[in-house]
Order: C-alpha cells, then structure tokens, then sequence
C-alpha cells in the first residue's frame, strides 16, 4: 500500500515536471511583456524626476525674483541704483553671475557694475509687457558665456504699470546637476527641447547623439517615418507626452518626453536602447534558468516541502517570539508569558514596569553601534538577574525594557531597583552616563490585558522630570489630567467664538523717567462662569495641535480692536506688542493678513509690535528671516523676546532685522551673581554701539529697578511698575 501511495507521488511528479516546461515559455513570455513595460516605467521615472527638479527651481527662482521686484519697486523713487547694491549679496548667495535693472527705454544697471541696453531684447521685451521670462542656454552679451536669463516686470504701487524689468542671469549650467538624473546604472541621459524640436539645453553624456540640434530635424535625416514625425509633432503642439524610438546607425534610442510648466519646454528622457535590451535579456537568462531549475527539483521540492514547511514555523515562531538584539523575550512574548502566569499566579500581588535608560543615545553615538547593542544585552541581563524568576522582562524597542514582577511585599520592589542602579554603574565603560528611569503600575485587576498595563506605566513614566534613578507610580489622576487636557482642547474653538480669550496688558516703561511708554499684550482665557485659565495650561496644548495660529490672530486683532477705541475716544494709544507663535510664522499668508487687517481699521502699523521668541528662529531661519524682512517692510517693529536664552543670540543680532530686544527675566532675577551682572552689562554696551534699545523683563523688587537704571537700560518691565491687567485697568492709566 505505501509502495503504490509512492508511485503514484511520483507520477504526479513527473507530470508536474513536463507541464512545467510549456509554463516555463508562458512565463519567460510573459515576464518580457512585463519588463518592456518596466523599461518604458524607468525612462519615464527618469524624466518625471527631472521635470519636477526644473520646475521646483524654476518656481523658487521666479518667486525669488519677485520678491527682489517688490524691494527694486520700493526703492525706485529714491535711487534704482542703491536698490542695485542692496542685491549684490543676494546674487552672490544664490550663485547668480548678476542681478541687473533695466528702465522702460533699456538702460540696464547690475550688480556688477556695467551698465548697458537691452530696448529689443526679447527677453526685456516680454517682460516689458507684463510676461516673467525665462530663457534658453543664450550667450552673455557682455562676455559671450553661457547663460540663462530670468526677467520679472517691476510694476509701480498700483500693481498696473511697469516701471521696469529685472532680471536675474545665472551661469549657462544651471540645469546641469538636474540634468543628471540618470537611469539604468548611468547610461541613460536627458535633454530639454522646445516645442518646436529644438534642443534647448543639451548633454554631454557619452551615449548622447553628438549632432542632435532639432529632433524633427534628426529624425527626417536618419528615415524614420512621417507618421512617427508627425504624432511628435502633434504631441509637442499639445502638450502631450509619450515614448519615442529614435534611430541611429550606432543604435536606436528609447526616448519618454512630457511638458515642463516653463515655456514652451519638453524633457527627453533617453537610453540606448542597447543598454534596455541588455538588461531585459539578462534578466530573462535569469528566469529562464531560474524557471529550469524549478522544474528539474519540482521532484525534491514536492518531497521536502513538509520538512520546508516545519523549518519555517519554526524560524516564524523565533522571529515572533525572540528580540533581534537582547535574546530574549519579544514584546509579544513578554504579554502571552504574562498572560499564563497572571492565571496561576492570582493570589499574588504584581506591578507592570515600564523602564527607560535615558541618555542611551550618548553610547551609539560615542561608542558605535555594536558597543550599543552589547549594552542592551547587558542592560536585559541585569534586568533578569534583578526579578530573577518573580520576574518576566522584554525589551520592547530601542531602550524602553517592559516588566512584569510578582512580589509579596511593596518594598522589594525599591530593592530591586536598588541592585539594578549598582549593577549598571559597575561597568566603567558608561562612566556612568546611563540614567534609569522607571514607571510602575500596580495591577488591580488580573482581567486588564497587558497592553493596558503597559500603557498605565507608560502613562507614569510620562510624569518623570528629568532625573537619575526616578520612579513614579501610576495613578488614576494621570489619566484624569489627560481626561482634563482633552476637554480643554475640545472647548477651545468654542472659547474662541464666545470671545473667552481676552488681552491682559503689562505695561512698559521709561527707567530713566518712570513713565508709562507702551505695553505688552497677553492672552488669558476667562470662562462665561468666570473660571480664570491658566495660559500655562492652554496654550502648551494649542501649540500642539496648531489652534495656536488662531489664538495668535484673535490676540492681534483685539489688540487692533484697542487701540482703535482709543484713538475714537481721543485718547493717545501708546505701542502695544503681541507675539508670534512658531506655527504662525510657517503661514505665508499671515504677514498680509495682518496687514491688511491694520489698514481696513486705518490704524498706523507702528501701534502694533510684534514679538519673536530667539529660539523659534533655528528651525527654519531662511523662511523666518524672510518673513521678518516682509514684516519690516510694511513697517512693523519686530523685538525679539526672552533674549539670551538660545544658542546663538548674538548671531541673531548680527543676521536677523529686528528693532528691539527683551532681556530674559533670568538674568534678572541673578543680578547680584557676579557673571549675571557682566552679562547684563555686556548685553547693555553691545545693544547701545548696534543702536538696539533693550527692555528688561520680569523686573519685581526696587533694588533690581535702580540697578538696571544705572547700566542705562531703556525700558523696565515687571511687577515692580504693574502687573498684567485687563485692558479698561490699561486704559485708566493712559489717562
């Protein structure tokens, strides 16, 4: 009976074997089909990525120069030629050859100091005529280099007439690193051609056509067919793109072209088609063989497929079951191993732990990866040693170790953590650079899943400050403070329409003279009940989930709406400053929306200052500083707040335009330290030679007040002079 079960196995081996042979055909076919699409999908990938670089810098470039049109517009009444001199470093920032200025009739002045006409350029003329241009590779009519030439209309106030044209020239390889964007191991390469089949900006890659000036041009001269001439044609005229075959007697090209959003131009994506056969062949060698050698094991595959199908439950369960790095248990493990002994083990008392090695990154980064991973070995070893068999421990994820221990009495605990702290400063290695931190939720129920346990010491973990060998156990009040944090992010927008967030002001004052000079505006959310919210409970979540953007505007145009009512009432407004959040400053729009809210309620811009934190500055200091340049042009006074107390401040001075700076209240508070005092002073000389008038904050005792006024600070700040107010308390004292 097993004799027959056995032939008759083998029978169907065969079987499977001959039919595998026309399946193997089927297949190569098949794959072919597949990996001609694959070529057409990789020159078009190639060509798709190159018309994205253009385009992005093309955009970048022609809003660059845009803005440059606005600051020339600006200063064309004064002097064209100190608007001029102003963009030298910019041209010599972006890698321009020169920024040049041209008058209606063509007279053009650069940054380069030459002057010339360009009446008649078509450049020149089309942007005369309201069109930001681009040009081809063309030759500098001053030196005959290579060049492109962007031109930008520079329009008068009424944004209607042209004053002029300013243009930006850029070395003739500005599109080259663009332009190498390859495929298929760097033998593919790339043109831009115009619509009418002109190459615009050519190659000079080895596989390249050397005499390809007009494509239509090329293709009639090397036979191809008036049909394939004519759909190029068509496509180009309409913008459409598609895969090409372009004869050559050293070998055809395949060629993919789509439309650039610039001019009239076209990308060509090329590869010989050689190099695309040669990659399809070779890999239809590989299935082929591949496909033959399936066939000739079918047989033993058929035979050894049990025995296959074991190894790879067994390698599964390792990979579920067993951490890459430790060893030991995985994290879905340590819940399936706690799950069981929770069952048998209910009698007795049990905490969840979850356990952070803060500064772990410091070993990676001063040791090297394989010292790291040795000290997570080591680390889940002194773990294991410490709960020994009370205990079930994983580590799940970078340095955060899981726990769960059975104990009897709560102070074992605090032991074990005990011997863990001296058992991990042993080692001299980590000269004692490793801070454990622990959170710990003693379980109620048995039925909770672990999960929940996990999260609960998670959630006390959370609460650590910043310590060495910290515990924090868990209590419900954690999850109530989260409870609490959600519903006020859930009322806010309703804070908002009811009008619950109102401005608090703290006046400034002249030290020298005592007398009132401007304030600051704060928000405080006051409820209908009112219930007074603290801004350090708000706005922390606010700036989490961005409604700060919103509280930002709803503080500016109270504000506005202020100094409005006293200026209707005949009272003479003083400066009143509102801040800036980091979120408000990635909106683009918000520079006019400001603006413009200011004009439509005619009030002068310089009532309303605007206040940046120093350390908001680092996170994208090329987009800050060009809104702070936008600011300023519309007039805005900008001071920078809680000065001192970033990275860099004095490069902020140096970088950044802005027109006053707040002294951190830090400083304050240690003016009679020795260093505070020098710095204080320091701050005070370097602000006075720069022509930066300085405010100091959080000013609170006579003492501090009287000092400050003997450096010659400003202004003053603080409690000592008022506290915060609600604005008619304000505005009694303008009175």
């Amino acid at each position: 009976m097993k004799s027959k079960k056995k032939n008759i196995f083998i029978a169907i081996s065969y079987v499977i074997l001959v039919a595998a042979i026309p399946a193997t055909l089927l297949f190569s076919k098949f794959i072919g089909n597949k990996l001609t699409e694959h070529i057409r999908h990789t020159i078009k990938n190639a060509a798709d990525l190159c018309a994205e670089l253009i385009e992005q810098q093309y955009e970048n470039d022609m809003l660059l120069l845009e803005s440059l049109a606005v600051r020339m517009s600006a200063t064309l009444e004064s002097d064209p030629q100190q608007g001029i001199d102003r963009m030298v470093s910019t041209a010599e920032r972006y890698g321009m050859k020169r920024i040049a200025f041209s008058t209606p009739d063509g007279y053009t002045i650069t940054t380069d100091g030459i002057e010339m006409n360009l009446a008649g350029v078509e450049n020149f003329e089309k942007a005369m005529s309201g069109q930001a241009h681009l040009t081809s590779v063309i030759s500098d009519i001053v030196d005959n280099e290579d060049v492109n030439i962007y031109s930008f209309p520079v329009y008068a106030e009424d944004n209607q007439t042209i004053l002029g044209v300013l243009s930006a020239v850029y070395h003739g390889d500005m599109f080259k690193e663009m332009l190498s964007a390859t495929a298929f191991d760097g033998e593919g390469y790339t043109y831009i051609v115009d619509r009418n089949g002109d190459v615009i900006i050519n190659t000079k890659h080895h596989n390249a056509i050397t005499d390809l000036d007009n494509v239509f041009a090329y293709m009639t001269r090397q036979q191809q067919s008036e049909e394939e001439i004519a759909l190029l044609r068509s496509n180009l005229k309409n913008s459409e793109q598609g895969f090409l075959e372009i004869y050559n007697e050293k070998g055809s090209r395949y060629t993919y072209y789509l439309p650039l959003s610039v001019n009239d131009w076209y990308v060509f994506s090329v590869v010989p088609k050689r190099v695309a056969e040669e990659t399809k062949k070779g890999v239809m060698l590989s299935i082929t063989i591949y496909c033959i050698c399936i066939s000739l094991i079918a047989i033993y595959l058929v035979l050894s497929i049990r025995q296959s199908q074991r190894e790879k439950n067994r390698l599964l369960k390792k990979a579920l079951y067993e951490d890459t790095i430790t060893g030991g248990r995985s994290y879905e493990k340590f819940k399936l191993d706690c799950q069981e002994r929770l069952k048998t083990k209910s009698k007795q008392n049990a905490i969840c732990a979850f356990l952070v090695i803060d500064n772990f990154n410091l070993v990676a980064t001063l040791y090297g990866n394989e010292e790291s991973n040795a000290a997570l070995c080591r680390i889940y070893d002194i773990v294991n040693t410490c709960v020994g068999e009370n205990g079930i421990v994983c580590r799940n994820g970078s340095n955060h170790f899981c726990i769960m221990y059975f104990y009897n009495e709560l102070s074992e605990i605090e032991t074990n953590i005990a011997q863990f702290n001296k058992m991990l400063h042993e080692s001299d290695i980590f000269e004692n650079m490793l801070h454990p931190s622990i959170g710990i939720y003693v379980v109620e129920n048995y039925e909770e899943s672990v999960d929940d346990m996990v999260s609960k010491a998670r959630i006390a973990h959370e609460t650590i400050k910043q310590g060495r060998s910290t515990i924090a156990y868990y209590d419900v009040s954690f999850r109530n403070a989260m409870y609490e944090d959600k519903h006020l992010e859930d009322e806010m927008e309703y804070a908002l329409e009811r009008h619950e967030f109102v401005p608090y002001l703290q006046p400034k004052y002249h030290a020298e003279s005592g007398e009132i000079c401007g304030a600051e505006a704060l928000i405080r959310w006051i409820t209908r009940e009112g219930d007074i919210i603290p801004p350090g409970k708000f706005i922390p979540l606010a700036e989490n989930n961005g409604f700060v953007r919103m509280l930002d505007r709803e503080m500016f145009s109270m504000v506005c709406r202020l100094q409005k009512h006293l200026i209707e009432k005949g009272i003479e407004p003083l400066p009143v400053s509102v801040n800036i959040s980091r979120q408000l400053m990635y909106d683009k729009s918000f520079v006019d929306d400001y603006y413009q809210m200011m004009q439509e309620m005619e009030l002068p811009v310089e009532l309303v200052q605007l206040e940046i934190t120093e350390t908001v500055l680092f996170e994208d200091f090329g987009l800050f500083r060009s809104t702070l340049e936008r600011l300023r042009e519309y007039g805005f006074r900008i001071l920078m707040d809680d000065f001192g107390t970033g990275y860099s401040s004095l490069m902020m001075l140096k970088s950044v335009p802005i027109d006053e700076i707040k002294l951190d209240k830090s400083f304050i508070d240690d003016y009679s330290d020795q260093k505070a005092g020098s710095i204080i002073y320091c701050v005070l000389e370097l602000a006075k030679k720069l022509g930066l008038p300085v405010v100091a904050e959080g000013v609170e005792t006579e003492n501090q007040y009287h000092y400050l006024k003997q450096l010659g600070c400003d202004f003053i700040q603080g409690y000592y002079f008022a506290k915060p107010m609600a604005a008619s308390d304000y505005i009694g004292k303008l009175i």
